[in-house]
């Protein structure tokens, strides 16, 4: 790294640390170790979305989205309606890419267990068993292959893991860890009080950001949060529930048409956990009333993420329609 760029890169960690930033230094610092990220996948993905945050095909985010969406249609096109699925003929080849996609989320032990293999030979035999036909887009059993190794592989279809790709606190740790690599001085105590902070600029980044998956199928990034513990108040006799416990994530959201167009419900997978508390870092604005449908004196107060969104004096605030 060349001493200009690190100076750069110091006077913005001096603003973080200072808590006197927004979503541009946050840019600013990830784009300047953007070069300097080999062997922080975590990092690098992090860096590589704000880079190219108007569309995404690519990473492991784009790759985890991928694996999810196979998922959904094996499951509308063969456990839902309780099909099965004959290797030796003609398959949807997104079923291979599937397995392949599979691997990496697995136990390498339960893999060793069940197949007999390690990841990397697994994905070597899934190549050599099924051989595809690009124009048809489909796939099949290769001749002579023994069909106790095809049903070995396809155990790999009976599991769907659903864990969010990488978490706030791993991103921490790698970006510390990436600037005393690259001999840049950080004050450990402040940077982590900005954490929160940092988690969030980071997914505004990410947020509304549609990921091109291929095949006209597209997933939408947006930050959401869980409820945590509800509480109650009674305001004019009306009841209030009300749900600002929680903590952010980021999700991205595919529709799946389940029954030929007839029922595509939004199903979506998590890409960041966070522990970032959404009461502390949402400023009121956020926060709307509502009626709850068909309850009588009841209504229910939550944060309305679901918009564009800035970071603004340390917190989440909507940006104004004009």
């Amino acid at each position: 790294m060349k001493p200009i760029e690190r100076d750069a890169i110091q006077e913005t960690l001096e603003r973080i640390c200072e808590g006197a930033y927004g979503i541009n230094d946050v840019k600013a610092l990830l784009i300047g170790l953007r070069p300097y990220m080999s062997g922080f996948e975590t990092l690098r993905e992090a860096a590589d979305f704000v880079a190219h945050n108007d569309k995404r095909d690519k990473g492991i985010v784009a790759e985890s989205l991928r694996y999810f969406l196979y998922n959904m249609r094996f499951f509308k096109e063969y456990k839902f309606p309780n099909r099965r699925l004959d290797p030796w003929q003609p398959f949807p080849a997104y079923v291979k890419h599937l397995m392949l996609l599979q691997i990496p989320k697995l136990d390498p032990k339960e893999i060793l267990k069940n197949v007999r293999l390690k990841p990397k030979a697994l994905r070597r035999r899934i190549e050599e068993i099924f051989i595809e036909d690009r124009l048809k887009q489909t796939a099949l059993v290769a001749d002579g292959i023994p069909e106790q190794d095809v049903l070995a592989v396809c155990y790999l279809l009976r599991f769907l893991v659903v864990e969010p790709i990488f978490t706030a606190e791993r991103f921490q740790k790698e970006l510390l860890a990436c600037m005393k690599h690259n001999k840049i001085r950080v004050d450990h105590k402040q940077f982590q009080r900005e954490h929160p902070g940092l988690t969030l600029c980071l997914m505004l980044h990410m947020h509304r950001t549609k990921i091109d998956l291929g095949d006209n199928e597209k997933v939408s990034c947006s930050i959401s949060y869980d409820g945590g513990e509800q509480s109650r108040h009674v305001v004019d006799g009306v009841n209030i529930q009300v749900y600002d416990s929680g903590t952010f994530s980021l999700h991205g959201t595919v529709t799946v048409d389940v029954n030929d167009g007839e029922f595509s419900p939004s199903v979506s997978y998590p890409i960041i956990s966070s522990t970032v508390k959404v009461k502390e870092l949402c400023h009121e604005s956020l926060l709307v009333t509502e009626d709850i449908p068909d309850v009588a004196n009841w209504k229910r107060q939550r944060f309305q993420l679901d918009q564009d969104l800035k970071f603004k004096a340390g917190q989440l605030h909507p940006i104004p329609v004009e």
